[in-house]
């Protein structure tokens, strides 16, 4: 049987699936062309692996079609960020979602600092920032807020910031000044389907 050159197909892959429909990011590119995706392919499907399609893994699970996760991967190097806002969160792990106004942006963090351009939306390309750019003040370490399924104002400082570089964190920083949580879809658990469901490696 012809051994069959895997960081060749990886390469075009890459190129004609990912690059050429419109992903930019190169970190998200280079990751794409160093992962070794048969690997992770019972041995009868290896020869598939760099197809644009989804394939079949151990314990009912898929490994996502290559052009799903390059998309995936550049829209999570971009940050959406808000100041004024209602957001859907619990309080703690395994407990109902709650609707809750978010805390002003603290002083001295990008979320204050965006706030107080005044504008209610923009983006920031951050690609290529540096000392000489027009952008460059936001090389320097700010506070920055994430909050995810869990939101807790009361230890918010603590629980919530961390120091960040956004031209080093991100390619681009999407602003909305105002936003509201979103209304829950109504749902329920699949019987016998594992928890990954759909989302396995």
């Amino acid at each position: 049987m012809t051994q069959i050159d895997f960081e060749k197909r990886r390469a075009q892959m890459v190129d004609r699936h990912i690059a050429h429909r419109g992903v930019r990011s190169a970190l998200v590119l280079a990751a794409m062309r160093s992962v070794p995706r048969e690997r992770f392919l019972p041995e009868d499907l290896r020869e598939f692996a760099y197809e644009d399609a989804p394939l079949p893994i151990a314990e009912g699970q898929t490994i996502s079609q290559p052009y799903i996760v390059g998309t995936r991967d550049w829209l999570l190097m971009r940050s959406a960020i808000t100041e004024l806002c209602t957001t859907g969160p619990a309080s703690n792990w395994d407990e109902p979602m709650q609707v809750k106004t978010v805390r002003p942006g603290l002083a001295g963090s990008y979320e204050r600092l965006c706030h107080e351009t005044g504008d209610p939306r923009f983006l920031l390309p951050l690609r290529g920032v540096g000392p000489a750019a027009p952008l460059a003040g936001l090389l320097q370490a700010r506070l920055e807020r994430a909050i995810g399924v869990i939101y807790r104002p009361e230890t918010e400082l603590q629980s919530h910031y961390f120091e960040a570089v956004l031209p080093h964190q991100f390619d681009e920083y999407i602003w909305f000044d105002e936003t509201s949580a979103v209304t829950p879809l109504h749902s329920e658990e699949l019987k016998g389907v594992p928890d990954t469901y759909p989302f396995g490696l």
